[in-house]
């Protein structure tokens, strides 16, 4: 069934694009193990990024498509009017490569990259006029929404339960006699259905450019060590239920996607064209967040190097509301981008108003530190114990500040002079962390580098464990206190028992330029 608004006419106003990395190539020195050193993306995984950005171009950035993106430079790069981002994980230099060999496609080289100076000298950049495109890489140390497995400690538990699943272990089974075959090409490295990734991406590197590899190995050996990583990493990297932590790396992807959406959505904001570039895990999750591989099942696996995702925002010529279209081009497998129906609506109902993608994905998007560290169940990663105790420390002031509102008639000086020392010990608490947080301080002998996803013992943390005292303040019990360094200090206080469920706080991630 096709909708009204499939069937109107509309404008592309904005886009927001996911790319997988292109072809990669590595040494395997180990001889029991998979781990690759010296990972780069190659020559054809730069021609498949430059293509993809080529495509994008063709798609988003030229005058006469159908989809073309007014008040997008079709030309020259703007800085304001798109945004590139590229994973800075375990993925080596390759994801941002890719970036770069996209943005090379999406604005070429051209004469008009040039400028006057004051003495009237003309100069065109180096390159015949190549365009510098800056490129954000995303930490995962510090922003959360292209690796948000990475460090969960839920998702890890729940990704190892599959290995004792029925149908994990019928799989295992009945392909136990190829697995153990693939020793002939993988050598003494493990050949168990948990490792089906690492054997096919081994074999899938030197299939392609190894020549002996390539002539030893049956095609068709290749194709099925696909076909079981496909089914193990498309299960073990999201679920149909969106409430799973399996979708750990949807969540915080959507979190990104409605705040870009919203942005493009925002006519005093110039942000038209976003591109972020990626592994292949957060389309896995994502497709089954939003049904797309529940209508089209043959999308439920590995998707190609430079495969891309772009969710489009469109408008009706006549009209003011807004809609959403979920298009994949599936690396140089698919030669343009196609529509795919989301939330289990049929082909050629594509297009979703923008308010009903938001209450659809919002419950589940995490766009937040401390949501990530709830979800994930961790203290220790991304500096989860600064943000739960900012948290806390937040809550603590809110209710110090309620229950003075509401004993204001009746509370003696001298307990609400405690409560007013409770507050800014709380809150220099707080700050001190935050700033350690950002290195701007040190505690204890010397300063040192913490090291990553490590509780920094130095922090102070506010340990709170409170009993309700009468309102004469000679009747409260001292139970508050602000500990660092291992010294715990106590305070009185006059209030009730906290609830450790902290409140939500804004994450204080950052990019890093280039």
């Amino acid at each position: 069934m096709t909708t009204a608004a499939n069937a109107t006419i509309m404008n592309t106003i904005g886009v927001f694009v996911l790319a997988r990395h292109g072809d990669k190539q590595g040494t395997y020195s180990n001889q029991l193990s998979y781990t690759a050193t010296n990972v780069q993306l190659t020559a054809l995984g730069q021609a498949q990024g430059f293509n993809l950005g080529a495509r994008l171009q063709e798609r988003y950035l030229k005058r006469t498509s159908s989809t073309y993106i007014a008040g997008v430079n079709p030309d020259l790069y703007v800085d304001g009017q798109a945004l590139i981002r590229a994973d800075l994980g375990d993925e080596s230099s390759m994801i941002f490569d890719t970036a770069l060999a996209i943005t090379q496609g999406l604005w070429p080289a051209t004469n008009s990259n040039n400028i006057t100076l004051g003495d009237g000298t003309y100069v065109i950049s180096p390159l015949q006029g190549y365009q510098y495109v800056p490129i954000q890489t995303v930490d995962p140390d510090n922003n959360l929404y292209l690796e948000g497995w990475t460090d969960c400690i839920e998702y890890n538990e729940m990704a190892n339960e599959m290995n004792r699943l029925p149908d994990f272990l019928t799989r295992a089974q009945l392909n136990a006699a190829f697995l153990d075959s693939l020793s002939t090409y993988v050598g003494d490295r493990p050949t168990k259905y948990e490792n089906i990734y690492d054997i096919w991406d081994y074999m899938n590197v030197n299939y392609v450019h190894d020549k002996a590899f390539f002539a030893a190995v049956p095609g068709a050996v290749i194709g099925q060590a696909r076909d079981l990583a496909n089914w193990y990493e498309f299960y073990t990297n999201g679920s149909p239920d969106p409430e799973s932590i399996l979708n750990i790396g949807g969540k915080t992807l959507t979190g990104e996607i409605l705040n870009i959406l919203n942005r493009v959505a925002n006519k005093s904001d110039s942000l038209k064209f976003v591109l972020y570039a990626a592994s292949y895990k957060p389309f896995l999750s994502f497709f089954q967040m939003t049904g797309v591989t529940s209508t089209h099942p043959e999308l439920a696996g590995i998707v190609n190097y430079a495969a891309a995702m772009a969710l489009e925002l469109r408008q009706p010529i006549n009209g003011t509301d807004l809609y959403v279209r979920f298009t994949f081009k599936n690396g140089t497998q698919d030669s343009d981008f196609m529509p795919y129906p989301m939330f289990g609506r049929k082909d050629g109902d594509f297009d979703i108003p923008l308010s009903t993608f938001n209450l659809a994905m919002r419950p589940y998007a995490i766009s937040d530190t401390l949501s990530w560290c709830n979800a994930c169940n961790t203290s220790l990663a991304r500096n989860c114990d600064v943000y739960t105790q900012a948290a806390v420390a937040d809550q603590l002031m809110n209710q110090i500040a309620n229950q003075k509102s509401e004993q204001s008639h009746s509370i003696s000086p001298a307990v609400g002079g405690v409560i007013g020392a409770i507050i800014a010990l709380v809150l220099a608490a707080a700050i001190l962390g935050l700033l350690a947080l950002f290195g701007c301080v040190s505690f204890g002998r010397g300063a040192s580098r913490k090291p990553p996803h490590r509780r920094n013992s130095s922090i102070p943390q506010i340990v709170v464990r409170m009993t309700k005292g009468k309102r004469d303040s000679a009747d409260t019990e001292s139970t508050i206190g602000i500990k660092a360094n291992g010294a715990f200090e106590m305070m009185p206080d006059h209030i009730s028992v906290l609830s450790r469920t902290p409140s939500i706080a804004p994450s204080l991630a950052h990019e890093t330029k280039v």
